[in-house]
């Protein structure tokens, strides 16, 4: 099989939900491109479908992923492709599935100094990425993005209807904001742990 059908393989498995499915196709890609390419295109995929509302399903995707190919956790630190997406999108349940899997125990037999060292990286890893995303948000003004609500419901008037595309302007929105929330608990965890 070809990387990219390996890919939608993939993609198909955690849109549906088959993590046997994941499994069998991560063991195919593995054996058909490097970890630093099958991490990149692994954190992208993530990315692009992930949501908050399942985010406890996507933590799961990147445990089993990680427990697969720990490596996969640990190249290019501290700024790892799988690290890098759990921060931009800022969700907490992604970063902690990660320092659970892969970040402690990469520090579990190093000393004191090196532990803090290590996770101090990840620390100034992610608040770049925090940095560089705060200069691309837009402020998003009801009457200019999105109409909110089109009319009210004939039988009950505390139901507004709105249009679908305005529905999806307000969802975006409100991922964006519980991105930034996850950031910020984020930073504050690994602040925590290097004793900021």
């Amino acid at each position: 099989m070809e990387k990219h059908e390996i890919l939608k393989q993939i993609e198909n498995c955690i849109i549906n939900g088959s993590i046997n499915g994941l499994e069998k196709n991560l063991d195919l890609l593995f054996n058909d491109i490097p970890d630093e390419e099958t991490s990149k295109h692994l954190a992208l995929i993530i990315a692009k479908l992930y949501t908050r509302f399942k985010a406890d399903m996507f933590a799961k995707v990147l445990e089993v992923i990680i427990r697969k190919r720990p490596n996969l956790g640990l190249i290019n630190h501290p700024n790892n492709f799988l690290f890098q997406m759990a921060v931009v999108k800022g969700s907490k349940d992604l970063y902690d599935c990660y320092i659970e899997e892969s970040a402690l125990p990469a520090v579990a037999n190093m000393d004191s100094e090196d532990k803090d060292s290590y996770i101090y990286e990840l620390l100034g890893s992610a608040e770049d990425w925090t940095a560089q995303l705060f200069d691309n948000y837009k402020e998003c003004v009801k009457g200019i993005d999105y109409n909110g609500a089109f009319s009210r419901y004939e039988k009950d008037s505390s139901i507004a209807l709105i249009h679908q595309e305005n529905y999806e302007i307000i969802e975006t929105i409100m991922e964006h904001f519980n991105a930034i929330v996850g950031r910020r608990d984020i930073i504050k965890d690994l602040s925590e742990r290097v004793g900021l």
